[in-house]
């Protein structure tokens, strides 16, 4: 190479270029500096720290008084924390003694300090060397909070006696919660270090206790200044103390204590950080946020790019699962991606119906696919396929004469239920035997399809009360005694025959309930309950104002909602309807009974056109043709038992509480909630899907009411289009009244992929259905989209033209 070949390019001497220090004068260099520190401490370069903070003349990460809070912490030298020290920390509203008279207070106080032989003994603990993880003093250190609760009620008479600001009031707010805190640590660590149960049974009802009763007095003067987020509450940091001394749960320990001293610690300081002014405490990672906002900014540029490992809520993907291969980062230049890194294929079409597709559902451990179609020629709707065999029929499910609006596997893909147009509700279990069909084309591995019947029929009168005959004992189920109440609801043509355990017949029209006196409500949807204390339930909602439990396990409907709601009166819980408070745990949801069992301004049970319960069967959410969705909680609904009679006298006196309410105030036709998969996050728990009218979806954090996001570009007017989520719940997917499938980041709200999936008229022929119908003029909807729960890159289509559309999620 010539000596020349070494020389730059003199175009990279151009007057064009920009030097990026030139906007140095941007940033604060005090922060930056700090910062810098900050960082090269988390790495573990402390020598370099301390000679960058030798080199900026001595800039410390942290002020004075912070840093004397935090080594007494990891010291666990609890005694030395006084009211004086936690007044003048630097919060993030200000210092406490930033008014004069507050001030003068803690001088007042702190005279008292300086003449303590101890205060000297503080002081020279600030040492460096002196720092080390000890067991706290137990007897100085509960003085010690009895001490500072004196002087905390000191201060609120004094802001009482002259009326300061509300700022004031926040900041002695925010100091208390920090003593609070350090309370429950020194709580915490007599029960768990030092074993001694006696000490802190006394700290708990002696001082903490006493603490939030001051807490509790001083909350309500705030006006204006109330952080919606706000999460302290007192309340359930005594209950949780409480419950470690007489009923000790796994659950509850593994949340309070990390099985290690200086973790627990490190916990709190971590906590505390949080109400203190960034200016005199560096938040941890603060340097890792900046580059991730960094990163999420420059992706986002590119509205096309899609990733496996976005940030969702604030936590990374491979976080969650340390087997998934880290996404590395490059630091030295920006992170922009290539256009569009995945795209969607069909990879299969099902051709078997004969008319509209209007629901689709994948069972829970992803291997069949149920569909239904809108074929008033026979009562053989649903069909179940195989997905793991090339989707070949696997069940064709008979006995619905009505058009179906609604399917629901249960949590173990074993059974099945339908909701149709009519009051008749329909179970299948889907590995009953049937009566063979040849609908599968010829194959190697050609499996024989069967048409079965319903196992169980059931319907729903509306306002049922809960008065059973308990001297009938005609059932018995897992070898208990069960009665069947008198008011059991099936047909009375079947009621004999499901007694004798022989298969169900098909109904006919003559046979349909509403020749009773009372007609049967219609039913529309239905969810089943996903965890063990309430298997073999489901719910199931009507647009006549009643959602009702059917327990399959005694085969009658066990609760109604309609007559055994309630909205509380309490204040609190109204703020909660009004979206200023998380749904769950308020105090006023635990004493309600059935007297209070009312709705406010004469409010009726809603008109219920989708349901849904949360994967934690702690709510259950229904959508409401007055376009509001109410969310209910039903955490305390009664756990399965083997003892008939027991459930059912828990059930009668049984109120559920309306916890929250999304007033959406638009025409709504579907909800949608995330599935739990392999790289689940428990955070998505509280996020719904919404379909509207409007040609718009929106997503909602349905505990917090807060409208999160909104997807457009799909068309929807006048007929029910379905959603979901998909791709581990990183997408949002929707049919569209133009016979495409539209997909968005659920995150960021970009259209990922348009398909043309249901836009051509079907053949004339039938491809081989059994069920032709084709003289009907079909429509170009594509009614619904559901993802596989089993494989992320799984999901498929339904729409006007009869067709059932599989598509792969592949990367370029």
């Amino acid at each position: 190479m010539t000596a020349s070949a070494s020389v730059p390019n003199e175009r990279s001497f151009s007057n064009d270029v920009t030097d990026p220090m030139q906007n140095i004068n941007m940033f604060d260099k005090v922060q930056l500096t700090k910062l810098l520190i900050h960082t090269l401490r988390e790495l573990g370069y402390d020598e370099s720290a301390i000679k960058l903070q030798e080199e900026s003349g001595g800039i410390q990460v942290e002020s004075s008084i912070v840093q004397n809070l935090l080594k007494w912490i990891r010291a666990g030298s609890y005694h030395y924390i006084s009211f004086v020290e936690l007044a003048q920390l630097p919060l993030q509203n200000g210092r406490l003694t930033d008014d004069q008279r507050m001030a003068e207070l803690v001088a007042h106080y702190q005279s008292f300090e300086s003449n303590d032989a101890g205060y000297s003994e503080a002081k020279n603990s600030m040492k460096i060397e002196n720092v080390i993880t000890t067991p706290i003093n137990t007897s100085r250190t509960i003085d010690r909070m009895s001490t500072n609760l004196e002087q905390f009620n000191d201060a609120i008479a004094q802001i009482q006696t002259l009326n300061l600001s509300s700022i004031n009031i926040e900041r002695i707010r925010a100091v208390l919660e920090i003593s609070i805190l350090i309370c429950r640590q020194v709580f915490l660590e007599l029960i768990f270090e030092n074993k001694d149960f006696h000490t802190a049974l006394i700290l708990l009802r002696g001082t903490i206790r006493r603490y939030t009763e001051v807490w509790d007095s001083i909350d309500p003067k705030i006006e204006g200044l109330q952080d919606e987020q706000q999460t302290f509450a007192p309340e359930i940091i005594l209950k949780d103390m409480s419950s470690l001394i007489t009923c000790p749960n796994e659950s509850i320990i593994t949340g309070l204590w990390p099985n290690s001293l200086t973790k627990s610690r490190e916990n709190l300081i971590q906590t505390i950080s949080n109400y203190i002014n960034p200016n005199d405490l560096v938040p941890k990672g603060r340097l890792l946020t900046l580059l991730r906002q960094a990163v999420k900014y420059q992706r986002s540029k590119d509205v096309f790019n899609f990733s496996e490992q976005e940030v969702s809520n604030g936590i990374e993907m491979e976080d969650i699962s340390a087997s998934k291969e880290l996404n590395k980062y490059n630091l030295l230049q920006d992170n922009t991606s290539n256009f569009q890194k995945i795209a969607f294929e069909n990879e299969k079409t099902l051709t078997q119906h004969s008319d509209e597709v209007w629901y689709l559902q994948f069972s829970p451990d992803g291997r069949y696919l149920a569909s239904v179609s809108a074929d008033a020629t026979t009562d053989r709707k649903i069909y179940i396929y195989d997905v793991q065999n090339d989707f070949q029929v696997y069940k064709i499910l008979s006995g619905n004469s009505q058009c179906i609006l609604y399917l629901s596997f249960s949590p173990d893909s074993k059974l099945l239920v339908s909701c149709p147009f009519n009051a008749i509700v329909n179970i299948y279990s889907i590995h009953a035997e049937g009566e063979p069909i040849d609908i599968n084309p010829e194959s190697d591995n050609k499996i024989v399809a069967e048409v079965i019947k319903p196992i169980d029929s059931f319907y729903v009168l509306p306002g049922k009360e809960f008065k059973r005959n308990r001297s009938d004992s005609n059932n018995s189920m897992d070898g208990a005694s069960r009665d069947v109440p008198s008011n059991q609801n099936r047909p009375q043509d079947l009621m004999a025959t499901m007694e004798s355990g022989s298969p169900l017949e098909p109904r006919s029209r003559s046979d349909s309930p509403s020749r009773h006196s009372i007609n049967p409500v219609r039913i529309w949807c239905c969810d089943w309950f996903h965890t063990e204390r309430h298997s073999g339930k489901f719910v199931v909602g009507s647009p006549d104002r009643e959602v009702a439990i059917y327990d399959t396990n005694s085969s009658s409907v066990v609760f109604c909602f309609s007559q055994n709601t309630v909205i509380p009166s309490s204040i609190a819980l109204q703020q909660n309807i009004l979206g200023s408070s998380p749904i769950s745990g308020g105090n006023a949801l635990n004493n309600i009974t059935r007297r209070d069992s009312t709705f406010s301004n004469n409010e009726i049970f809603p008109r219920v056109h989708d349901i849904k319960i949360s994967n934690d069967d702690n709510s259950l959410i229904l959508m409401t043709h007055q376009g509001k969705i109410d969310v209910y909680d039903i955490s305390r609904l009664p756990s399965n038992n083997d003892n008939y009679f027991d459930i059912m006298a828990e059930y009668e006196k049984t109120i559920i509480p309306l916890a929250s309410r999304l007033n959406v105030e638009k025409n709504m036709t579907c909800i949608s909630i995330p599935k739990p998969g392999s790289f689940y996050d428990p955070a998505l728990d509280s996020l719904l899907l919404v379909n509207l009218q409007s040609s718009e979806i929106q997503l909602w954090n349905y505990r917090e009411n807060i409208l999160i996001q909104k997807y457009f570009g799909q068309k929807q007017e006048q007929f029910i289009i379905r959603s979901c989520f998909g791709f581990e719940n990183k997408l949002v997917a929707s049919g569209s009244e133009d016979g495409k499938v539209y997909i968005w980041d659920r995150v960021r709200g970009n259209i990922l992929g348009v398909l043309k999936a249901h836009v051509n008229d079907k053949p004339a022929q039938s491809n081989g259905n059994i069920n032709s119908n084709n003289n009907k003029k079909n429509g170009k909807n594509c009614n619904t989209v559901v993802w596989n729960p089993a494989d992320h890159n799984m999901f498929a289509s339904g729409g006007d033209d009869g067709f059932i559309k599989v598509w792969k999620l592949v990367k370029d």
